[in-house]
């Protein structure tokens, strides 16, 4: 079953490569550069949420938690990339269901991705 993922990533390199994989994998993917996307999360309902932990200013660590306290998003599932050390402490803080560092392969990414594919 494809998944509807949401992309959350500013890097437009990575952000491309990340849409690509997951198009190949008949995902649908939503994607955006920065946390401007949060506000219609509720809306989109995404299976699962990619994203980075530094979007410019703004931390995608606040956004998961602000995702993760709100009882109509707490359920959708939250990786947060980064390249930053300690990502994997990060992302527990924040309240995320995992991460993926970056630089990661594809399979890396798909083993990820499936790992939340309830169908699979």
């Amino acid at each position: 079953m494809a998944l509807k993922i949401m992309v959350i990533e500013d890097d437009a390199e990575i952000l491309y490569i990340v849409y690509v994989l997951l198009k190949e994998e008949g995902h649908e993917v939503i994607y955006e550069s920065d946390l401007s996307i949060i506000k219609e999360v509720k809306t989109i309902q995404p299976d699962l949420i990619l994203m980075d932990e530094l979007l410019g200013n703004e931390k995608g660590s606040a956004a998961c938690k602000t995702l993760k306290a709100n009882e109509e998003t707490t359920h959708i599932p939250i990786i947060m990339m980064s390249a930053l050390l300690g990502i994997e402490k990060m992302a527990a803080e924040a309240g995320a269901d995992g991460f993926l560092r970056k630089p990661f392969d594809r399979q890396e990414l798909y083993t990820l991705v499936k790992h939340w594919d309830k169908s699979a």
